[in-house]
């Protein structure tokens, strides 16, 4: 990569960073990441800590299970489940307590679809109340008329993330197996366009996952978020999971990221790469020691990248503790100790997993 490039992605990132939703707060709530990051790596290369020096500062709320689409990709295509959970405004008023502390932001999203919640208009209200920021990633679907406008009259949301994993009809609806394409397009059009006129500040982005069906689709599905009012393109690897074949790590490695940002630069879209064949030789995923996930029915989860729920760890659950209670106690503390050392598997369906006192990195189709 020479210098042009070099410069260009950065500019590119910062405008990122810039347009997802509230400037100042996310630039500041990166800059805080990279530092910690920063000081965090080398404790955990030298040394095999199980212990997290502070509270987790990124909180995931699953208000809801259900879900209105049966997607290839998505946890929910591994697992069979016949009942799915809901989080009513209560009971995440009562989870929020056992925080204790206050979130600066709360991302309300877990293996279902948020606006099929019936809380989730009453959960923002909440949050606003408290001055807490929120986002959600929907699949775009239930984005109807009233949908949109109770969304665009929210000031503390920042960002909706809208899954678009192909421009095509044949494809998209194939991946968002129940998906109607000309519907979402309809959406996502209404979306943009009232959001404009309301003069709301919501930043509106599509998440794309890479996979062997669509990965030569990355160029047109730019030019289609720029035709729908979409400014910000996030491209992402996907976690493998049964019946659908990931993208090839040649192929991957052999995507032209610069191109495709300076095409999305020359359409006005931001483009972002959210997986490990970027130029880095590895990365740490520093999730078990700032992240936490509550799932609808109270569990503390240390990710949403969960593939196999009988291999994810049992680390507490709020009905019954504080998080307090939960972050630094045994079953975490075991297992921080063995994602570190690369001795777990709930980790290995995960392409980004790098254990970093292990030679290897996990890989989930090994």
């Amino acid at each position: 990569m020479n210098y042009a490039d070099s410069l260009r992605r950065n500019k590119n990132l910062l405008s990122v960073f810039y347009r997802n939703g509230g400037a100042r707060s996310i630039f500041k709530r990166c800059m805080d990441k990279y530092f910690w990051h920063f000081l965090l790596t080398p404790r955990l290369r030298s040394s095999r800590c199980d212990i997290a020096p502070r509270p987790p500062v990124v909180f995931q709320f699953e208000i809801t299970q259900s879900c209105n689409l049966n997607c290839k990709m998505c946890s929910r295509a591994s697992g069979n489940r016949s009942h799915f959970e809901e989080m009513n405004p209560d009971k995440f008023r009562f989870y929020l307590r056992r925080l204790g502390t206050r979130p600066e932001h709360i991302s309300l999203n877990g293996v279902g679809e948020p606006l099929v919640s019936p809380h989730l208009f009453a959960i923002m209200e909440f949050l606003q109340t408290r001055n807490i920021t929120c986002s959600f990633y929907t699949n775009g679907l239930a984005l109807n008329q009233h949908a949109i406008q109770r969304l665009s009259s929210f000031k503390n949301l920042t960002f909706i993330g809208v899954s678009c994993d192909s421009p095509e009809k044949a494809v998209f609806e194939n991946l968002r197996r129940g998906a109607d394409f000309d519907k979402f397009k309809s959406n996502i059009e209404s979306l943009t366009r009232h959001l404009v006129v309301s003069g709301s500040e919501v930043q509106v982005a599509f998440n794309f996952v890479i996979n062997a069906m669509n990965i030569h689709q990355l160029r047109e599905t730019i030019a289609f978020a720029s035709r729908v009012g979409i400014d910000r393109m996030d491209f992402n690897d996907m976690i493998p999971n049964e019946g659908l074949a990931s993208a090839l790590d040649a192929d991957i490695e052999n995507l032209d990221l610069d191109g495709l940002i300076r095409f999305g630069e020359n359409r006005g879209v931001a483009v972002n790469f959210n997986f490990r064949k970027t130029g880095f030789t590895s990365r740490i995923c520093f999730m078990p020691f700032e992240y936490i996930m509550v799932e609808a029915n109270g569990n503390i989860k240390p990710c949403c990248m969960i593939i196999d729920k009988r291999k994810a760890p049992n680390l507490g659950n709020l009905n019954d503790q504080s998080l307090k209670d939960i972050w630094n106690n045994p079953a975490y503390r075991s297992f921080r100790k063995e994602f570190l050392t690369g001795k777990q598997d709930y980790c290995r369906g995960c392409r980004l997993y790098f254990a970093p006192n292990s030679n290897s990195i996990a890989d989930g189709r090994q």
